[in-house]
């Protein structure tokens, strides 16, 4: 008979499956795999899903200790100017102004920051200027 391994059930394991549950259930476009001790998702965010030239962004989640998130597809080149790391990860907040803690959830903040993030980078894209919301930072910080 097979032996099923499973993964300790530990409160970073069931945060984990807490979020995914709920990243399914609210967006059930992406995919979401949770290990031991972190979670990852992936999926597509169309910031203009009415717009004829609308390009759908693979986006993916990682949560570890803090959820970093990157584009995937197509590549956008990291720059400070589109609030990108050089890491490739965005930067959705300031952690001056927000402290992340594990009561907060992946479908109610960090995926509509995503989509707001891509708004402002395909108007950055338009205008050459970031419309977003600044608070002096290092940016390379990851």
């Amino acid at each position: 008979m097979a032996r099923i391994t499973r993964f300790p059930k530990t409160n970073i394991y069931r945060r984990n499956c807490l979020q995914a549950f709920l990243m399914r259930r609210n967006f059930p476009g992406f995919a979401c795999h949770v290990g031991q001790k972190e979670l990852r998702c992936i999926g597509k965010i169309d910031p203009d899903p009415e717009g004829v030239d609308s390009t759908a962004y693979t986006v993916e989640i990682f949560y570890g200790k803090l959820p970093l998130v990157r584009i995937v597809d197509p590549y956008i080149e990291p720059r400070s100017e589109i609030h990108m790391y050089r890491s490739g990860n965005l930067c959705l907040y300031y952690p001056g102004d927000l402290k992340w803690h594990e009561g907060k959830n992946l479908h109610e903040t960090i995926v509509p920051w995503t989509a707001e993030w891509l708004v402002l980078y395909e108007w950055f894209l338009h205008t050459g200027k970031w419309e977003g919301p600044e608070a002096p930072h290092r940016i390379d910080w990851q």
